[in-house]
């Protein structure tokens, strides 16, 4: 009868291990893919800001250029 009681709770030990285990795994994943969903995020945003600095100090360069040449051409005409 003991002998019973003591696999009975052995078994219900080891699916407690099981669950235990199955629930970090999905925990560390979970928090893995948010980690690497945040980098990319985090990458892309960086990215877009980088391209709107650049094309604004080109739209500025241009602008300034176009100025720039607009008066050469009044003094020079």
């Amino acid at each position: 009868m003991l002998d019973s009681v003591r696999k009975e709770n052995l078994k219900h030990g080891y699916e407690a291990a099981i669950l235990v285990v199955v629930v970090v795994v999905v925990v560390v994943v979970v928090v893995v893919v948010v980690v690497v969903v945040v980098v990319v995020v985090v990458v892309v945003v960086v990215v877009v800001v980088v391209v709107v600095v650049v094309i604004e100090v080109v739209v500025v360069a241009v602008i300034v250029l176009v100025v720039v040449m607009f008066v050469v051409i009044i003094d020079y005409s």
